[in-house]
């Protein structure tokens, strides 16, 4: 937030381009549609709702599509067999917890729909 203010000050005072006013609200804008998204899921997971699931499984789709893009986009010779081991472990735990959270039944039996949440199984 300090930084949102700090670039709102720093285009009073210069009288920054119109490019740059783009740019900067460019990036407050997915800022925002991102936290949304996240709230959203989490909002979905704490209901136990079905589509839940699937917005966790883009929220990890994500993070694996980050992680080897700044494995390759910051490419670096590997110095030790540790650092590449370590490199693909986290990959495949990220691409085990895609698949945990979508596919496995125990995410699928978490998301069925609760009882208490229906109206025909509310006993009086």
């Amino acid at each position: 937030m300090i930084g949102v203010l700090k670039g709102l000050i720093a285009i009073a005072v210069t009288g920054v381009s119109q490019a740059s006013w783009s740019l900067f609200a460019f990036q407050i804008t997915t800022k925002v549609i991102a936290i949304f998204f996240l709230g959203a899921t989490t909002l979905a997971i704490h209901r136990k709702a079905k589509i839940g699931r699937w917005l966790c499984m883009v929220v990890v789709g994500f993070l694996l599509v980050v992680i080897i893009y700044r494995l390759f986009a910051f490419a670096k010779p590997v110095t030790s067999s540790a650092e590449a081991t370590g490199q693909l472990a986290a990959i495949a735990l990220v691409i085990y917890w895609f698949y945990a959270v979508g596919f496995s039944s125990k995410s699928r039996a978490f998301f069925v729909n609760p009882s208490w949440l229906t109206e025909s199984n509310k006993q009086y």
